[in-house]
């Protein structure tokens, strides 16, 4: 038996500096063993969330475009914001957020090096690097000219070292 849990997404800005989405259950319905394609079951068009939960799998799916995603909702207890960095040293402000079910959010402030996230769970940080991955810079490759391969050419064989000196030495008598 598998269990399909369909949420709506509740928004809550934190101080100007990101905007978290909560998860809030809106109807649970039981879905039949036979369907194996249980990740490709998408919410229907009054939620925006369904968590498909099997007997060892468990799967998110969703119409939501965020910044960063959770691989499960969370109880986040608060959050770090960076101030200012010296060296090898970050001071960090913490904001309580207390709220329940988080999923994922959006950057309001986009120049944070990182945000970091205390929840029940532990410590989560998302970097920039997350949220915005460094495209590769392709290197335009040279095209070289097709060379052809050589054919090996057919040579006599050398006669040994033995049988040149029978041939000279019978040469000069």
């Amino acid at each position: 038996m598998n269990l399909a849990s369909y949420y709506k997404l509740e928004p809550l800005k934190i101080n100007d500096v990101v905007l978290l989405y909560a998860l809030r259950r809106t109807k649970e319905a039981e879905i039949i063993d036979g369907i194996r394609d249980l990740e490709s079951i998408m919410p229907d068009e009054a939620n925006d969330v369904v968590i498909i939960e099997g007997s060892n799998e468990k799967y998110i799916n969703g119409r939501f475009n965020l910044d960063f995603q959770f691989s499960r909702p969370l109880n986040v207890i608060s959050i770090g914001v960076p101030q200012f960095a010296n060296g090898d040293q970050v001071q960090i402000t913490r904001i309580d957020v207390n709220m329940s079910d988080v999923i994922g959010g959006v950057l309001v402030k986009r120049d944070l090096p990182f945000i970091v996230f205390f929840t029940h769970d532990g410590t989560k940080i998302i970097s920039m690097s997350d949220i915005n991955p460094p495209i590769p810079e392709k290197k335009d490759s040279v095209k070289r000219a097709k060379k052809k391969k050589k054919r090996s050419k057919k040579r006599a064989k050398k006669s040994s070292s033995k049988s040149k000196s029978k041939s000279k030495s019978s040469g000069k008598s």
